[in-house]
């Protein structure tokens, strides 16, 4: 074989092969054992629910600024009110001429300004946190507001009471953070559950199921309060056969106070 006629035939092999090439790059890689799997991820379908609570929560977000703005004029002007009514009821009564509501007035807003601890001979309250996978974020929101009321509220009483949180954390210890909770003089936190925490023999767990009806408060006592807002969603049922405390049962879990 001639060089002329060599040279045509290295010219179309070479050609053959990259042709080869291109196909094969064109081609899905596959694996060694087998052809290549193509994993697709299915979108996810979110209910109508779902989606306006989506919706609802990315316009909260991007209003946020604005509301903290209003917020901070409503507390402003919630101050100034709270300013002028103490001084119309001092007037009042001074114009009455009852100097004792005059003091009782003023020692409470001392009491207000200066935060003290309640006595150890106070009553104490328990309030059990144990409930909060029962309730939806609006309720926790709402629970978060009611412990803060009877804080506030506890503060201001001449004879204060003692207040503990048990099973306490998750979402409601954050909520409660954004009140600085930490500074609350008198207050205490428990993660473990009440029953893990006090003596059981000196608990009185309150509902409104119990057919017996507390006329005055024991210092010696503990007075349990279930930290929960359903809306009446879960039934709680009393269990008889325990005079001064009850058994509470809620969707399945059950906490004895005995």
């Amino acid at each position: 074989m001639n060089m002329e006629e060599e040279q045509p035939q290295q010219h179309q092999h070479q050609e053959q092969h990259q042709h080869q090439e291109q196909h094969q790059d064109q081609e899905p890689q596959q694996s060694e054992g087998g052809p290549a799997e193509k994993h697709e991820v299915p979108p996810v379908q979110l209910s109508k629910r779902a989606l306006k609570r989506q919706l609802r929560q990315a316009k909260m977000a991007a209003d946020r600024p604005q509301y903290l703005e209003r917020r901070k004029e409503k507390r402003k002007e919630v101050r100034e009110r709270a300013k002028l009514r103490y001084k119309a009821q001092i007037q009042e009564a001074e114009v009455s001429g009852d100097q004792e509501k005059v003091r009782d007035l003023r020692a409470a807003k001392r009491r207000r300004r200066n935060r003290q601890a309640p006595s150890p001979e106070a009553v104490h309250v328990v309030f059990d946190c144990q409930f909060e996978h029962l309730m939806a974020d609006k309720e926790i929101i709402s629970l978060h507001r009611q412990l803060q009321y009877c804080y506030h509220h506890n503060q201001e009483l001449a004879q204060q009471c003692k207040m503990s949180f048990t099973s306490f954390g998750g979402k409601l210890e954050e909520r409660l953070k954004l009140s600085h909770y930490e500074q609350w003089p008198g207050v205490e936190t428990h993660q473990t559950s009440f029953d893990q925490v006090f003596d059981r023999q000196q608990m009185v767990y309150l509902t409104a199921e119990s057919e017996n009806t507390i006329h005055t408060l024991d210092p010696t006592k503990l007075y349990i309060i279930g930290a929960v807002v359903d809306k009446n969603r879960h039934k709680v049922k009393r269990i008889p056969g325990l005079p001064n405390r009850c058994q509470v049962e809620i969707t399945g879990n059950v906490r004895e106070a005995s």
